[in-house]
């Protein structure tokens, strides 16, 4: 973090501040008499993930105002700078010309460049409000471009989130070597209390038969994580980006995990936490090398052949799966495709129009469709110890533009199943 110059006349205002807002010895309130009026632009400066934000709505400023008044400055006190976490900075440029820059650190602040010991409530309000930009504009806080030369693929257990007690669910997507993006599906589940997550997550490789921390970058000073919660929904499904650039640096090839802590929030000092994780894996692709994205369990193997512009996920089989097997869908789409090796597989119910075609791999298969949805509902291959079923979820808004090439990637699936 840069150290800023002190401006001796900015002390003779703070003093003034005290003077004329009836803040008590000692204290300081900068922004006591400001009004929305008075701010003529303001933007959000995260670091991490170094994104810069305009805030440009009406109801942005207004509340954000508000949140200022409130900002209660006590002592210069530079330890903050020694501090490591989310720094969350507003430079205001005011309607007489002016700027001003606030940064919220916890229990420190940056008030035009200077650190102060400060009042928590107001510069955690600050925090919260700065993530919230961050979270809901979608060009901002987008990971990376994948490297050339690597992909990412997401890996996770084929189980659903209602099967997990608290109903909870996490997997990846737009994977780099420098970030991702967490999906957590919330789904019935028991949680005693309100489910939330923090800003808070590490890193996990898998080598040599176990998990063990990614080694984190040289830091001069101990790692220290903001106090700010989210909430998440009942019965939906949220999402956020992580950089891990300035913590991991960019990761090589390999099998990896992200553990986001998770918190059963029931009341003041009444809650529970488990570590969930996102699973995923790095590959190295050279030019012109063909890959293929496979799954392998109990003698059965199914793969399908990695097209650029498509993103990936395996499902691997866990105890009580029904069915496990690889899914994809186009590159920031929503839905997927599934396909999987299920040991028993049956259909039922009304509307249903089922007629046997051949893939292009020369696979006899029967395609069923519920109701004239625009996409078939499912494909269903027979072997000797089950069926391999491709079945879209959520396909809707992007099938018209990309059956062609889902047919294509699936035409050129491969099956095998060993006998017992």
């Amino acid at each position: 973090m840069k150290h800023r110059p002190v401006i001796p006349s900015l002390l003779l205002c703070a003093l003034l501040f005290t003077l004329l807002s009836g803040c008590g010895v000692g204290e300081t309130k900068p922004f006591a008499d400001l009004k929305a009026e008075n701010i003529a632009s303001a933007d959000i400066y995260l670091m991490p993930p170094n994104s810069t934000i305009t805030i440009a709505d009406d109801a942005g400023i207004s509340e954000l105002a508000e949140i200022l008044c409130d900002v209660t400055l006590y002592e210069r006190d530079d330890t903050g700078q020694e501090s490591a976490g989310q720094l969350v900075e507003v430079t205001l440029t005011m309607a007489d010309g002016t700027t001003h820059s606030i940064g919220a650190y916890g229990d420190y602040m940056y008030y035009d460049g200077v650190c102060y010991k400060a009042k928590y409530e107001p510069s955690e309000a600050l925090n919260a409000f700065g993530n919230s930009y961050y979270k809901e504009l979608p060009d901002k806080g987008t990971p990376e471009e994948i490297t050339p030369g690597f992909i990412g693929i997401g890996r996770s257990p084929a189980t659903e989130a209602y099967e997990d007690p608290w109903g909870v669910k996490l997997t990846a997507k737009g994977i780099a070597q420098a970030g991702l993006t967490v999906v957590c599906t919330q789904q019935d589940g028991a949680p005693a209390g309100d489910l939330q997550h923090g800003s808070s997550y590490s890193l996990e490789v898998y080598k040599g038969g176990e998990w063990s921390a990614v080694e984190l970058l040289p830091m001069e000073n101990d790692l220290i994580w903001t106090l700010v919660a989210w909430g998440i929904p009942s019965n939906n499904t949220v999402e956020w980006t992580v950089d891990w650039s300035w913590l991991y640096g960019e990761l090589p090839a390999g099998i990896y995990r992200i553990a986001i802590p998770i918190m059963d929030f029931r009341g003041t000092g009444d809650y529970e936490e488990k570590v969930y994780y996102a699973g995923f894996e790095l590959i190295s692709l050279e030019q012109d090398e063909p890959l293929t994205v496979s799954c392998l369990h109990d003698g059965a193997f199914i793969s399908i052949p990695y097209v650029s512009g498509w993103e990936y996920s395996i499902d691997e089989y866990e105890g009580g799966c029904m069915s496990w097997g690889v899914s994809f869908r186009p590159t920031g789409e929503d839905g997927r495709i599934k396909l999987h090796f299920w040991d028993s597989f049956g259909v039922c119910g009304t509307g249903l129009e089922e007629h046997e075609i051949t893939l292009a791999n020369g696979f006899t298969a029967w395609q069923g469709t519920y109701d004239d949805h625009s996409a078939w509902d499912f494909i269903s291959i027979e072997t000797d110890k089950g069926n391999v079923v491709a079945m879209t979820e959520n396909v809707d808004s992007w099938w018209p533009q990309y059956a062609e090439a889902a047919m294509n990637i699936l035409g050129a699936c491969e099956i095998e199943v060993l006998p017992d």
